[in-house]
């Protein structure tokens, strides 16, 4: 999987009323940071700006 498939799964998955934990679980199942090293911006949860696709 890459980066493609990780926001293809996270905007699948992004609806009103789910928690950061949620989508967080999604995107570490798709792409685990442990192996891609990749960092969230803190300022992105909870979610109340403009939806992104850069984020990842």
């Amino acid at each position: 999987m890459g980066y493609y498939h990780t926001v293809v799964s996270w905007l699948e998955r992004l609806k009103c009323g789910i928690t950061s934990g949620e989508l967080y679980q999604t995107v570490e199942n798709v792409l685990p940071k442990e192996r891609w090293h990749w960092h969230l911006n803190p300022n992105d949860f909870p979610i109340t700006h403009t939806v992104c696709g850069e984020r990842f």
